[in-house]
C-alpha cells in the first residue's frame, strides 16, 4: 500500500495547526483567516434569528480553538472537512437552542404584555426599579392563579374575546367569566 503524500497546502496547513495546538495566538488567527469563506457561507446559508455576523464570528473562532486541539491527523480526514464538521454540529446546536426558547411559555418568556410594557417604559414617573418590582409583583399574580385563570387572562390580554378563549381552552363561556373574574380579583388584591 502507497503511503499517502502530503500536498505543499496541507503541510502549511498542518503547520498553522501545530502551532495553534502549541498556543500561537498569531497561527491560530492565521488558520481562522484562512477559513473565512468557509464561516461566511455558513452563516449565510443557515441564517439564524439574532445571531449576527460579529457572534457567528467569534462562535466559528471558539469552534476553530476546540478543533485544532481536537484534530488527529491519524483520522485521515482533512481538517477544513473536519472544522467544517464541527461548525454546522455548533450552527445545529444554535438553531435548536431558538427553537426551544420559542416553546417556552408566554408567560415565562415576557413578563407583560407587549402594550402594559411600552405604557409602562414610557411612563417618566416610574423608575426602573419600580418597573422591576412591578414586574416581579405580576410573575407571582400569575403564580397565584390556578391554570384557567391564568390562562384566560393571558388570552385575554392578547386581546381575544370571549368566545375565543373558551374556543382556545375547550369550554364553555360561562367558565372563562368566572375565571376571569376570579384572575382580576387576584390582581386587584395582589397590585392593590
Amino acid at each position: 500500500m502507497e503511503a499517502y503524500q502530503l500536498s505543499d497546502e496541507e503541510r502549511v496547513e498542518l503547520a498553522l495547526i501545530n502551532g495553534a495546538t502549541k498556543g500561537d495566538n498569531e497561527t491560530l488567527g492565521e488558520l481562522f483567516d484562512r477559513y473565512q469563506p468557509l464561516v461566511r457561507r455558513l452563516w449565510l446559508n443557515y441564517s439564524i434569528a439574532n445571531l449576527d455576523r460579529q457572534d457567528w464570528q467569534q462562535e466559528a473562532f471558539l469552534v476553530l480553538d476546540r478543533a485544532v486541539h481536537n484534530y488527529r491527523q491519524e483520522q485521515r480526514t482533512r481538517f477544513c472537512w473536519y472544522y467544517r464538521q464541527l461548525l454546522t454540529n455548533r450552527l445545529r446546536d444554535l438553531y435548536r437552542q431558538t427553537r426551544a426558547e420559542k416553546r417556552i411559555p408566554a408567560q415565562l418568556v415576557q413578563d407583560l404584555n407587549a402594550e402594559n410594557d411600552v405604557t409602562m417604559i414610557q411612563d417618566p414617573v416610574l423608575t426602573p426599579e419600580q418597573i422591576v418590582m412591578w414586574r416581579a409583583s405580576y410573575q407571582e399574580f400569575l403564580a397565584q392563579c390556578s391554570t384557567n385563570e391564568r390562562e384566560a387572562y393571558l388570552l385575554e390580554s392578547e386581546g381575544r374575546d370571549l368566545t375565543e378563549i373558551a374556543q382556545v381552552m375547550g369550554c364553555s363561556e360561562r367558565k372563562v367569566k368566572n375565571a376571569l373574574h376570579r384572575a382580576r380579583a387576584k390582581l386587584k388584591k395582589h397590585l392593590g
